[in-house]
């Protein structure tokens, strides 16, 4: 059996040089000049496929309410 060879591709490669707005330390240093309140969410990584279609309608409702970012762990 040949092995198989998966390949990713970096957020380098997919943001434009010099644009760092998509990084959280970015964002919230904007809330704060901004003199805005913010807020993120945290959610576990799902076990079953019924609890990953969970959390991506958890996901899209709480969207809603405009966190930062939101946070896997």
């Amino acid at each position: 059996m040949p092995a198989t060879t998966t390949t990713t591709t970096p957020p380098t490669a997919v943001t434009p040089r010099g644009d760092e707005s998509w990084k959280i330390t970015a964002k919230l240093a904007k809330a704060e000049r901004e003199n805005r309140i913010w807020w993120s969410f945290e959610f576990f990584p799902p076990r079953t496929a019924q609890g990953l279609n969970n959390l991506y309608d958890r996901i899209e409702r709480m969207s809603d309410l405009g966190p930062e970012f939101v946070d896997i762990t």
